[in-house]
């Protein structure tokens, strides 16, 4: 019989359906998958007893970053496949899960400081396991052409590695490499990282296009500059989120917890409040400074002494 299975849940945007045919061609099954909307819906032709490990296969070895929230399985009048396929994307009306932007993952990391890597040192580098998601988006459902990538055309390599359901990037919307994809620009003339270094060591401000909008960087251990960005953003008082290369890096200036851990080191890779140890490099905040001064001079007076 012709099986439709629906899957519900965080579904899109993490390798779901290459995974699906990768599993589907182990159990010897034959049908597609698509991405309807914010849902996948396989269609296979299998009987009951294959069919249950099929999908609970599906169930207990998803993709990392996958949520499965319900399946629901019925039967569809019969349909002849000859293969397993990932077909077209199609819309529906269902309410889906929008994936989130993931940090990326350790073999993204490795790829990246592997001198023999294609990939190497490409400052976009991601897979269907990490990469913006949400950002991105356009439109529903999440391909390629519903997204922010559409106006990069793959290379040869790239476009392989898309299309081969045995590679972690078969399907991945971000996926580019230095031959293809986005590239960094500078206003400046030559290396455009290096001279954004230089211009941040220097004391300047810069600003970052990331995924989500712009971001304005400067060093964190320079006063003046960190001064000056306060005044640049009206923002006195209110904490900048200072960037680590690592938490060992991070355990140097602070307390780290376990849980605190866990959460730097997350797929959302979030801002953490940490509590500061006895070591500091950053510059203290004049403006609480001077604001104390004027409210309360008597007490900040004593606190001096």
């Amino acid at each position: 019989m012709t099986r439709k299975i629906t899957v519900y849940g965080l579904v899109q945007g993490v390798g779901f359906r290459p995974y699906v045919q990768r599993t589907a061609e182990s159990f010897n099954l034959k049908g597609n998958v698509k991405n309807t909307g914010g849902i996948v819906e396989i269609f296979v032709n299998a009987d009951d007893k294959i069919l249950d490990s099929f999908v609970q296969y599906l169930i207990s070895h998803k993709p990392q970053g996958c949520e499965i929230h319900k399946t629901v399985t019925e039967i569809v009048p019969d349909q002849l496949f000859n293969t397993f396929e990932i077909i077209e994307s199609e819309n529906c009306d269902v309410i889906p899960v929008i994936p989130a932007d993931i940090g990326v993952c350790e073999k993204c990391i490795n790829e990246f400081n592997d001198k023999n890597n294609r990939r190497y040192n490409h400052p976009f580098i991601s897979c269907v396991s990490c990469g913006p998601r949400y950002s991105i988006m356009k439109s529903l459902p999440y391909d390629r052409i519903n997204t922010t990538m559409e106006i990069f055309h793959m290379c040869k390599t790239c476009e392989e590695e898309y299309n081969n359901a045995n590679n972690r990037r078969c399907y991945a919307q971000t996926i580019a490499c230095n031959e293809c994809g986005p590239v960094l620009k500078y206003t400046k003339n030559g290396n455009p990282l290096t001279k954004a270094i230089t211009d941040i060591k220097d004391g300047k401000i810069i600003a970052v296009r990331d995924i989500g909008g712009f971001h304005f960087v400067c060093s964190a251990t320079d006063e003046k500059a960190v001064e000056k960005l306060r005044n640049l953003k009206q923002r006195e008082e209110k904490p900048f989120a200072v960037m680590f290369l690592n938490t060992e890096e991070i355990k140097k200036y602070a307390f780290v917890s376990e849980k605190e851990q866990q959460a730097l080191t997350s797929d959302a890779r979030p801002i953490v409040l940490v509590k500061k140890n006895g070591k500091n490099i950053f510059p203290s905040n004049n403006a609480i400074k001077n604001l104390q001064r004027i409210l309360f001079p008597k007490y900040l007076t004593a606190a001096q002494q």
